[in-house]
């Protein structure tokens, strides 16, 4: 649904459609999408399946609904200002890590790959929110610290946000107790600054 259309909801309506999309999501996260249906959605939800189709009208639509929105919620930018280059690419890290690894995030990016041939525009969706829009961000910022190319901005930020996951996100992915993991990301946050700031003009603050 059109955000202005959600808007534009009675607080009712607007109340139920909210109770669907968290039923939704326990359901889905849970069951997939291929191992759920509207009636545990509805059960859940707290409402009558009708209900569900009137807001939503397909199973598909809810998914999409649902996804996209947590999707849209993957990256929140932190403000750098008063802060050292480097000093900010570990808070960038560590804040990307925490998001890119919360239980919901991992169970979404499962979701996401499991259907992406199926929907293929929630992967995209995903992969903008989860990928592009912090590489984009980081890349601004070692343009403004630094004055080197867009192109290396962009391959140094790529390069960095992929280092702080490192192979430690994959086994997280693939169902690791995140406690055993949580020295391995701070480690592998210091390798992707200390990587990225020697990568840098040594006139730049970062470097030296």
């Amino acid at each position: 649904m059109d955000p202005s259309a959600v808007d534009s909801l009675s607080p009712l309506r607007a109340g139920k459609r909210a109770a669907i999309l968290e039923g939704a999501r326990a359901v889905f996260l849970r069951e997939g999408f291929g191992g759920s249906n509207m009636d545990e959605v509805a059960q859940a939800a707290g409402v009558g399946k009708q209900t569900v189709y009137r807001h939503f009208g397909t199973k598909e639509a809810l998914f999409e609904s649902l996804l996209g929105e947590m999707c849209a919620g993957l990256f929140q930018p932190l403000a750098p200002e008063g802060r050292s280059l480097r000093d900010a690419l570990r808070a960038i890290g560590e804040s990307h890590v925490r998001t890119m690894t919360a239980p919901a995030n991992l169970a979404l990016l499962r979701i996401v790959v499991a259907e992406a041939e199926r929907f293929p525009g929630l992967a995209r969706r995903f992969h903008a929110a989860g990928a592009t829009a912090p590489t984009t961000y980081v890349a601004a910022i070692l343009l403004r610290e630094t004055g080197i190319s867009d192109s290396r901005a962009e391959e140094l930020a790529a390069t960095f946000l992929e280092m702080v996951k490192g192979p430690a996100f994959l086994r997280l992915l693939l169902g690791a107790a995140p406690s055993s993991w949580n020295e391995s990301f701070e480690r592998q946050i210091g390798e992707a600054v200390a990587y990225v700031s020697g990568q840098l003009p040594a006139r730049s603050p970062a470097a030296r």
